[in-house]
């Protein structure tokens, strides 16, 4: 199930709100659960990262491998994508996004960062960003605390099926019980 539009909107504005609060020019994520929550992109992580940028400016971006774009489009993903293409290559991802923050013109003096943030990533986002400071921010998972209806629906159908494979379990287990079978019960060879 998809968020809709303003669920991403809202969370957006309060990220912004946030930066300005904080006195940070912009916020980058690369954490697949935070990027989920803020542009509804889901990817699974592999040796090419994803930088996502927030800029208090209102810029905000998704640098992926060129390998996702397709991917991230076709997800409606609530920012502009840019890409670089395949790594390693000559340039690193962080070299390109230090272009992409370039071409916005944002002000790049104070960028806050999650605490997830590796220590390999930060200093390759210092090498590519050496004029930038990079704090430690909570804007993430201070928001993450309070969840929207939304979020509360899922939360509740989620438990829905938990309690539907539990109780499925259960009744496997007393099956087995009253019958003397062993637990979990022997499986059967598919008809040739």
């Amino acid at each position: 199930m998809k968020l809709a539009d303003d669920f991403y909107q809202r969370i957006q504005d309060r990220v912004r709100a946030r930066l300005s609060e904080d006195q940070l020019d912009g916020l980058i994520v690369t954490v697949p659960g935070d990027v989920a929550y803020l542009i509804g992109f889901f990817y699974a992580v592999t040796e090419r990262p994803v930088y996502l940028w927030f800029g208090r400016d209102g810029s905000r971006f998704a640098l992926l491998p060129e390998l996702d774009a397709e991917y991230a489009a076709a997800q409606g993903v609530h920012a502009d994508i840019r890409t670089y293409f395949e790594y390693p290559g000559v340039r690193t991802p962080e070299q390109h996004l230090a272009d992409e923050l370039a071409k916005s013109g944002t002000p790049l003096a104070r960028i806050g960062v999650s605490g997830a943030l590796t220590i390999g990533a930060r200093a390759a986002l210092v090498d590519a960003l050496p004029a930038s400071s990079f704090i430690r921010t909570r804007i993430l998972s201070d928001l993450r605390l309070r969840k929207e209806p939304e979020e509360i629906e899922l939360h509740r159908q989620a438990a829905e099926v938990c309690d539907e494979m539990l109780g499925a379990g259960r009744a496997l287990i007393e099956g087995a019980l009253r019958s003397g079978d062993r637990c979990p019960p022997r499986a059967t060879s598919p008809a040739r």
